[in-house]
């Protein structure tokens, strides 16, 4: 996950630009406390390819940079691509 790349910051006033080349907005919001300070929050949506197929995937390590950010996942799906068969 890079910022600028797949997502920006959560907080729409502090990062007014929304699009990003490798993602897309998937969600929009407020609370309590954003309605008060004039703001919304965000969620974005990306795809990331496994850069070795061949190998399956484990686990992930979710790990911040050198900065005061720290990134979360909120959901994720795996999928096999056109190696999904029919089993029934």
């Amino acid at each position: 996950m890079v910022y600028g790349q797949h997502l920006r910051n959560i907080w729409t006033d502090r990062d007014p630009k929304s699009e990003v080349p490798a993602g897309r907005v998937a969600w929009t919001g407020s609370s309590l406390y954003t309605r008060d300070v004039g703001t919304q929050i965000r969620l974005y949506h990306y795809t990331l390819e496994n850069p070795r197929p061949e190998v399956e995937v484990t686990s992930l390590q979710c790990i911040g940079g050198l900065s005061i950010s720290a990134p979360f996942i909120v959901a994720m799906t795996l999928d096999r691509g056109s190696e999904i068969r029919d089993t029934s």
